[in-house]
């Protein structure tokens, strides 16, 4: 993988981790989550950066994951790079704010749900369509969406995959506020440099009272993994993945 496929930028205590594979929807590849998660690591570690802001080029946010990647490589998620991803993600304690455009599918709508500022744009539009790929939830998903919309609308998201824009997420409480196409990096960007200026221990202990318990958090995407992992080897799975694969190649 080009490391360009993603970009990291750090400017005035804020850390840019930015997805830089519009000709693929920004659909991740197995180096990208490896290269996501050092990034941070090493920014959770380094008192220089104060922030995080996750954004992307091109008119999709994030596909989720690259189909190729799965028909090639398959998924032991207790090694896999999602894990490492998630646990990045989940270990880090200082603020992540995002900006998100288009599609966010799959991963793309999960990692949101453990980002503590989302600001979308007014055309993005988000889907899970796990199950429709023969797979099941992950990124804790399947207990993060059930306590945010209830039940009953978690199984139209989960299990029906039915997608859903920008006012339904504001609604659901996954997004904080819906901005012009062309003013969501710059909102996004002033509300990390927001954060990057307030006393760190406060914000870090305060962060860490409002997010829950982590290893709960932690243990349920783990619970996932597995099942999805064994789904990915799954006939259901290589089938919609074929599928897919032909549909993309018309």
């Amino acid at each position: 993988m080009s490391e360009e496929n993603i970009i990291v930028e750090i400017n005035d205590g804020v850390c840019e981790i930015k997805f830089n594979r519009p000709d693929k929807k920004n659909a991740i590849l197995g180096a990208m989550y490896e290269k996501f998660a050092k990034t941070m690591i090493d920014g959770n570690n380094d008192d220089k950066v104060r922030a995080f802001l996750i954004c992307a080029n091109g008119e999709s946010f994030c596909a989720g994951n690259d189909i190729g990647d799965f028909l090639n490589n398959g998924i032991d998620f207790a090694n896999s790079p999602q894990k490492k991803f998630f646990d990045s993600i989940l270990q880090c304690e200082k603020p992540i704010v995002s900006a998100v455009q288009g599609k966010a599918v799959g991963i793309g709508t999960t990692m949101l749900l453990h980002f503590d500022i989302n600001y979308a744009a007014e055309n993005a539009q988000f889907s899970t369509p796990f199950v429709n790929l023969g797979l099941v939830p992950e990124g804790g998903s399947s207990l993060i969406f059930p306590m945010k919309m209830g039940h009953q609308k978690a199984c139209e998201i989960l299990l029906l995959g039915d997608s859903f824009g920008a006012q339904e997420a504001h609604s659901f409480g996954i997004i904080n506020k819906i901005v012009a196409q062309n003013e969501l990096y710059v909102a996004a960007k002033n509300v990390a440099l927001k954060f990057a200026n307030l006393p760190p221990n406060a914000l870090k202990n305060s962060l860490a009272l409002m997010r829950g318990n982590k290893n709960e958090i932690a243990a349920h995407i783990a619970k996932e993994g597995i099942k999805f992992g064994e789904a990915v080897k799954g006939e259901e799975a290589r089938n919609a993945f074929m599928n897919f694969m032909m549909r993309k190649s018309k």
